[in-house]
Formats: C-alpha cells, structure tokens, sequence
C-alpha cells in the first residue's frame, strides 16, 4: 500500500488543542499512529483506507518543545511553541 499525508509538520500555540492530519491510501490498506512525547496524543490509533488523524497537544507551561508523531509508516515533525511569560520591570 502506498500512503501519502496531508502534512509532514505540525505547530501547536503553547494551549494547547488538536490540529488534523489527512491520510491517503487505497480502501484496504491498514495503518496505524504512534507518538514518542507525554503531552501528545493520536486518534485513531489504527483505520483501515483513507481518514484523518486527530492530533491532541496538552498545554504547554515551559519552552518550546518538539516531539513526532508516526502517522502510517511516515513521521510528522511536531512543534509546540513556549508557554512561558517574561515580564520586564525597569528600576530606577
């Protein structure tokens, strides 16, 4: 079976939420997702043919952080943009 996705990137804000991913392959062909981060999330984890693929990010309170996302047999370079807040206060 051949596969093709929507994206090979994704970039979440620092809140986090879902963002979708295409796949592309014929009726028959299975294929399956799989992250490598705690603060990602994939559904489905298997599908038979063509669908999408829900990606969920939890917010993010620290730097920016990437992981990936294998979405069948092709990685997806995950980016999650800083949820840190810096604050000047200038002195006199």
């Amino acid at each position: 079976c051949n596969y093709s996705l929507s994206t090979s990137s994704l970039t979440f804000s620092a809140s986090g939420g879902q963002l979708s991913v295409n796949v592309s392959t014929s009726a028959l062909c299975t294929w399956s997702t799989s992250d490598n981060a705690t603060w990602l999330s994939t559904l489905p984890a298997n599908f038979i043919g063509s669908g999408a693929v829900v990606v969920t990010a939890q917010a993010n309170t620290g730097p920016e952080r990437t992981a990936t996302v294998t979405i069948a047999g092709r990685t997806v370079n995950v980016t999650q943009r800083s949820g840190c807040v810096f604050q000047v206060n200038p002195t006199d």
